[in-house]
């Protein structure tokens, strides 16, 4: 990385969310795998390269629905003061990586911090949205 990254302090922020140069772009959440082409993510501040991910066949995309069916299957047998605290734990982990995860995404599109923070706030207001109506639902049906 140039010295414009390393001022951002874009490659500390990759370190502390577990991302390296090369990764893997899907993920059953218990591990990281993938088998199809290669994208390069590049500052557009001055073209260095931040990071590259593998993209995920046809297969593996098939896989994580499967995958994600049996978790479904579990998920709701745990009663709902459980799976809502779950939930809650999600959020609070998004929200320790805030600034690291506006970070990536400021470098990326090269936007101002003031813009970044609002974005993530609304990202993160959105998720606890989001989350709270899935449950809801679910217990419609």
């Amino acid at each position: 990385m140039t010295n414009n990254s390393n001022d951002f302090g874009i490659k500390k922020s990759l370190e502390n969310l577990g991302l390296k140069v090369d990764n893997k772009g899907v993920s059953t959440g218990a591990d990281y795998f993938a088998n199809g082409r290669i994208i390069d993510s590049y500052s557009p501040t001055d073209g260095t390269l931040i990071a590259k991910i593998q993209l995920g066949s046809v297969e593996d995309y098939e896989k994580c629905i499967a995958e994600a069916k049996t978790a479904f299957k579990e998920f709701r047998m745990i009663p709902a003061p459980k799976r809502g605290e779950l939930v809650r734990q999600f959020g609070l982990k998004l929200r320790e990586y805030k600034d690291d995860l506006g970070k990536l995404v400021s470098y990326e599109i090269f936007a101002r911090r003031s813009w970044r923070s609002t974005r993530n706030d609304r990202h993160l207001r959105f998720r606890s949205w989001s989350f709270s109506s899935i449950t809801r639902l679910y217990h419609a049906f």
